[in-house]
This record gives C-alpha cells, sequence and structure tokens, in this order.
C-alpha cells in the first residue's frame, strides 16, 4: 500500500521529538532492496494484459474528521487481464485514512488494508496493489459499523479492520 499509519515512519515526521526523524534507516534500506526486488521480479514476468477501469461508490464507508466537510466516496480499480481474461493485477484506489486501528496500537500493521488486500487476492487470484487517494482534511472510517450479525465494531480493533478491510474489498469486486 501507498499510506499507512500502522508502520514504521519513512517520512522522519514521527521521531521521539519535533526535530528528531523517525526514520530507522535499516527498516527504510529493507524497504528499498525489497521494492528493488518486487520490480525486478515483475519485470521478468511481465505479460499483455488488457486494462479494465471501474468505480463504485459508497459514503457510509467514510468521515471527514475535519471541517468542512468534504469527501470522495469513490473507489477507483483497474483490472489487468491477461490471457483468457484471467486477472493479473488489481489496482484499487480508496479515499480513506488507514488508521483505524488508532494511535495506540504498538503491533506493525496494514491497518485495514490488510483484509481489502486478502480479500480481493482469494478472489481474484492475482497480486492487489492498493493506493491512497485524496484524503482532504481527513478522510477516515466511520468510528463504529456493524458486523454481519449486526453487532458494533469500534475502530481500533483488529476485528474492525478486518470487517471494514472486507466492506472495501466488496466494493471493489461491485467496480471491477
Amino acid at each position: 500500500s501507498s499510506h499507512n499509519h500502522e508502520a514504521p515512519d519513512v517520512v522522519g515526521l514521527w521521531g521521539p521529538t519535533p526535530v528528531s526523524s523517525g526514520v530507522d534507516p535499516k527498516y527504510l534500506d529493507l524497504v528499498i532492496e525489497r521494492t528493488v526486488q518486487a520490480i525486478r521480479e515483475a519485470e521478468k514476468a511481465a505479460q499483455p494484459v488488457t486494462a479494465r477501469y471501474g468505480t463504485a461508490r459508497d459514503d457510509s464507508l467514510l468521515k471527514d474528521g475535519r471541517l468542512p466537510t468534504v469527501f470522495d466516496g469513490v473507489l477507483r480499480a483497474v483490472r489487468l487481464d491477461g490471457a483468457q481474461g484471467k486477472p493479473a493485477g488489481l489496482i484499487v484506489q480508496w479515499n480513506c485514512h488507514p488508521e483505524s486501528l488508532g494511535s495506540e496500537n504498538t503491533e506493525i500493521t496494514a491497518d485495514f488494508l490488510w483484509a481489502t488486500a486478502a480479500q480481493l487476492e482469494k478472489r481474484y487470484g492475482c497480486p492487489v496493489v492498493l493506493l491512497t487517494g485524496a484524503v482532504g482534511g481527513l478522510m477516515t472510517n466511520p468510528a463504529v459499523i456493524k458486523d454481519d450479525e449486526g453487532g458494533e465494531l469500534r475502530d481500533e480493533q483488529f476485528r474492525f479492520a478486518e470487517v471494514f478491510g472486507g466492506r472495501v474489498a466488496k466494493l471493489a469486486e461491485g467496480s471491477a
């Protein structure tokens, strides 16, 4: 994913003091190394594809935490189909800060995006790239959602992130 509030600082904004970087150079080297490795693997596996673009909208999956309230509830997706129309990749752009686990979370996670990617990878059998789009003043998830049984789930819980991520994946399935 291109944006995550539940992972190590790679920009330098979250250090121990306002004037100290929060970047761990060894972790940043690992990110660079793995990115280069992924690009090389992708280049070796390159194949012709046909791109299909789609959108889906669900304003109930977002809120703007700052005034003025302005947000974009449109999810955008590009499905890349290879031979015989089989999905070769999926690119999903959703306008929501991945911060549903809250500032007290000490676990390194992909927040709700792990559930979105896992569901889409299972459904389409291909790699998924998630991009965070325009997040406005503070476009984020609602604080409470209901699970499939009608029970309330609050953000800052892993079950919330799982269910919310699944809802975003379902929205993406409706676009691709």
